[in-house]
């Protein structure tokens, strides 16, 4: 009984590091690394959370999970100077955003069905307040390479979205692992990374969720 026990034990802890549940209610999950079309091959999960729709008062429903892969051995070392901070701060999300030397993939699964025209519009509405002026152009074509890759259909449960920021110049679009085009923009590119990092993230247990993680890879780099 004893060594059954303990294999169970072992086969639990290493189903834990490959995937992550996003929350505890959350069926919606995450692999430890992943593999996009156009950025940097093994990125590692740095934090998860929910994008929740707040309906008529305490009333709430999950839209989407999200997730941020980077490169942990490059956070490491490139985000040192934070070694030994306990929790996260302004000053390390701001240095997350501004470090453009290794890729970050923002990946979103949906948990309910959306209509696709809904979803874009409401991922454009998130990240139009955090463009800069000029940027106009560049969230129109968002928008089209969302809608033609969805072909004017549904953003059903499961349905996964990468965006990949690639050296903070641009903006690599996919859809369930398939890259649908890319936006050659900097500031949009930032801007989707501050949807959900900045003061007012719209998912904030992702943030909290990331801040653990990048500290944690921080702190064990020798």
């Amino acid at each position: 009984m004893a060594r059954l026990t303990f294999a169970c034990l072992v086969s639990a802890c290493l189903a834990l590091t490959t995937t992550y549940a996003m929350t505890s209610d959350s069926k919606i999950k995450f692999d430890d690394t992943i593999t996009l079309p156009g950025t940097a091959p093994s990125l590692s999960l740095a934090g998860v959370g929910v994008r929740v729709k707040k309906l008529v008062g305490p009333l709430a429903v999950k839209v989407y999970g999200v997730g941020l892969y980077v490169d942990e051995k490059a956070v490491g070392k490139k985000l040192s100077k934070f070694k030994g901070h306990k929790t996260g701060s302004k000053a390390l999300f701001d240095a997350l955003e501004a470090d453009t030397t290794f890729d970050k993939i923002v990946l979103l699964k949906m948990a309910r069905k959306v209509g696709a025209a809904t979803l874009v519009k409401a991922l454009a509405e998130s990240v139009k307040p955090r463009l800069g002026k000029g940027s106009d152009a560049a969230l129109t074509q968002f928008q089209d390479v969302l809608l033609a890759g969805l072909k004017g259909g549904e953003a059903e449960t499961g349905k996964q979205f990468g965006f990949g920021i690639q050296g903070g110049k641009k903006l690599i679009v996919t859809i369930n692992g398939k890259k649908e085009g890319e936006i050659a923009s900097g500031p949009l590119a930032q801007a989707m990374l501050k949807t959900y990092l900045d003061d007012n993230a719209v998912s904030k247990d992702m943030k909290d969720s990331v801040a653990q993680g990048i500290l944690t890879w921080i702190n064990l780099t020798k």
